[in-house]
């Protein structure tokens, strides 16, 4: 996924100015195509940034909505310092644990 942070104003640094001069090299038809989205200067790069401002919105129904959430293991939890709160260090969701039960 692209975000709005991944973009920067260009600059005169050589590393930008060769990805600047990719771009016409790669085919937007190309398996890798979907690099011209984070190449400044690119039609691809210029619609991403306009869709980036769209605001999404969505509703969810919190009694229908599920999740699975995997972990490597049993769940492990480590403190976050300063709090009673303690996270999950062994799975690639978000979890916070906010009892010790």
């Amino acid at each position: 996924m692209v975000t709005q942070g991944d973009f920067a104003e260009p600059s005169t640094n050589s590393s930008n100015q060769d990805s600047q001069e990719l771009g016409p090299l790669i085919s937007p038809d190309h398996e890798r195509g979907e690099i011209l989205d984070t190449i400044p200067g690119t039609p691809q790069a210029e619609e991403t940034l306009i869709v980036l401002q769209i605001p999404e919105t969505a509703v969810v129904n919190r009694d229908e909505a599920t999740v699975e959430v995997s972990c490597a293991g049993d769940p492990e939890f480590e403190p976050i310092e300063g709090t009673d709160l303690s996270y999950a260090v062994n799975t690639a969701f978000d979890i916070i644990k906010i009892a010790n039960d």
